[in-house]
């Protein structure tokens, strides 16, 4: 464990607790309460690469909603 612990909030991005696993060299971050700050939940590197995990019919759906939402609002 590193003293002060590295901690991140529900609110915190997937890129930004991403990052602090990379630069710390950590697997796993304990996720706190920012009005308690009790441990909630922590957060693993597989949660965060399970984003692209995905089905390629999921993926498909979501570029051509993007693509459709683009042309529709140019």
């Amino acid at each position: 464990m590193t003293s002060p612990a590295i901690v991140v909030t529900p609110g915190t991005s997937v890129k930004s607790a991403a990052r602090l696993m990379h630069e710390h060299r950590i697997k796993q971050l304990p996720v706190i309460d920012p009005v308690t700050g009790r441990v909630c939940g922590t957060v693993h590197q597989f949660d965060l690469l399970r984003v692209f995990v995905r089905p390629a019919a999921d993926l498909e759906a979501d570029v051509t909603a993007a693509i459709h939402a683009v042309a529709v609002n140019p």
